[in-house]
């Protein structure tokens, strides 16, 4: 065995543990979400009477940065990949895309409402980065559907099981994800809870039900839309999911040779 094997193996191993503590967060933050919901009328990183488990803010935090550490060691992995454009060339591609210009108007109202949070509810410094955790994850979401939407990961990891599994199993994870910030926000909305229940005196009721319908519906059709992405990229590797499903043709992708894959699998 190669040094370079040895070390795929403590990776895959570590990478392995790192998606299990993320299945166990999930899994712990659906709870707390839902009972925050159902007993307080309040989203999770505002819930203050919660008692099933201990620390269970301080584990929610660390499993939403948990997420925002593997979007960005996947893009820094991705924008390494012989097959990115750059960033200009990238975003001009994505202009003539008018799927993806519709996710970012999703994404600029999700923003909007978790600043509304921010800004009028007092919160704690815990909850402060909580909310912060939630925005930064929101926007490098549609980051790496970006990069990740020009980029066929098989090309990259041609016959190599470790790179396909590794690309697999991220790809499995942040579909889950997704899916449960979709599942939470749409028992959110089941239950009219928005964030700013306990601040509604400042606002009109007019106002409140408008901000009540307004923020979970962008919510839920957000992150419908990103789980939907990170699904179908696990069968439809070689589509433009941001453009109707229509598959790549060879002169839409940068050309990429096998001494260039194995150079790239050995930096990374």
């Amino acid at each position: 065995m190669t040094r370079l094997e040895r070390l795929q193996r403590v990776l895959c191993v570590l990478f392995s543990i790192f998606l299990v503590w993320r299945a166990v967060g999930a899994l712990l933050y659906v709870i707390r979400a839902f009972v925050c919901c159902v007993e307080e009328r309040r989203i999770s990183f505002l819930c203050h009477n919660f008692t099933m488990y201990s620390h269970s803010l301080e584990i929610e935090i660390c499993w939403v940065y948990s997420h925002i550490i593997s979007q960005i060691i996947s893009l820094v992995v991705l924008i390494k990949a012989p097959t990115f454009f750059g960033w200009k060339t990238l975003g001009k591609k994505l202009l003539r895309l008018p799927n993806y210009l519709s996710l970012n108007l999703l994404l600029l109202l999700t923003l909007v409402g978790y600043c509304a949070i921010f800004i009028y509810h007092k919160q704690t410094a815990l909850e402060k980065t909580t909310n912060f955790a939630f925005i930064i994850k929101a926007i490098l979401s549609v980051v790496l559907m970006a990069v990740l939407n020009f980029t066929p990961l098989s090309r990259l990891s041609g016959q190599h099981l470790f790179f396909r599994v590794l690309c697999k199993t991220t790809l499995c994870s942040f579909a889950l994800d997704n899916a449960l910030f979709c599942l939470v926000g749409t028992i959110q909305l089941a239950f009219r809870v928005n964030g700013l229940d306990r601040v509604h005196h400042l606002f009109s009721s007019e106002f409140h039900i408008l901000f009540t319908a307004l923020r979970r519906l962008t919510i839920v059709a957000f992150y419908y839309r990103i789980t939907d992405f990170f699904w179908q990229k696990i069968f439809m590797d070689r589509n433009n999911l941001l453009s109707y499903d229509q598959k790549f043709e060879d002169r839409d992708l940068l050309p990429i040779n096998s001494r260039e894959r194995e150079s790239y699998q050995a930096l990374i």
